[in-house]
């Protein structure tokens, strides 16, 4: 009975017109975050792997032009939920890291789409609620990094994500400056071999921004303020 109500609302983040009704992206998420920590539910892995997949596909771009606020909530319901798989569903969570890296890469990539000083110009209510997102990202790739055995692949694919999307994009600083401690944390759960894997693939700008960042991180952990 649990699997059939997971797939039904899955079902409504991925084909439900959202364009009238942008609050239920947050009520669904907000729902799967509270049948996560219900003790007496039985969540199979495959209930899992559907959440997480409905996660990484919901389009939330679109929901950024429909409602910026909802964008937002959802952005920071889908944190919280994939906080909450960490925590209560660890197991299950080994057992679909791609799929679970897929859905951070999601967040992280939408939030560098909408977080451009040119696009919150003057709408300092709106880069406020982002920076939030940005915020709660960071906070649930910190508690990523603390799994390094189960992670460790994950780091550099997601340092590759942030650099590639945020190459050509002038971002506002206070969301630039979270997403940046963010890539940080993600350089301490990539071994040497992950991180000459990316340096190796990405364009010659992004060696340039690799070897800043990577510089940045290793100097603040000297000062402990990673």
């Amino acid at each position: 009975i649990i699997h059939k109500i997971i797939e039904y609302f899955a079902v409504i983040l991925s084909l439900y017109e959202l364009a009238d009704h942008p609050e239920l992206v947050v009520y669904v998420l907000k729902f799967f975050s509270t049948l996560m920590t219900m003790r007496k539910v039985v969540l199979s892995h495959r209930g899992g792997v559907v959440i997480l997949q409905s996660l990484s596909s919901l389009n939330l771009l679109h929901l950024w032009s429909r409602s910026q606020e909802h964008f937002c909530q959802s952005v920071v319901a889908a944190s919280r939920l994939l906080s909450i798989f960490l925590s209560k569903r660890i197991v299950m969570v080994v057992g679909c890291t791609v799929a679970y890296q897929s859905c951070v890469s999601h967040l992280l990539k939408s939030i560098i789409k909408v977080g451009g000083s040119e696009q919150l110009k003057g709408d300092s209510v709106m880069a406020y609620q982002v920076h939030m997102c940005a915020l709660s990202l960071e906070r649930l790739v910190g508690e990523i990094a603390s799994h390094k055995k189960e992670f460790s692949k994950t780091g550099g694919f997601l340092i590759a994500d942030y650099i590639l999307e945020s190459i050509n994009t002038v971002l506002h600083p206070p969301i630039k400056k979270t997403l940046q401690f963010l890539v940080y944390k993600l350089f301490e759960l990539a071994d040497e071999h992950r991180r000459a894997m990316v340096h190796a693939t990405l364009p010659k700008e992004g060696t340039e921004v690799f070897k800043t960042l990577y510089a940045d991180s290793k100097r603040l952990r000297f000062k402990g303020k990673v």
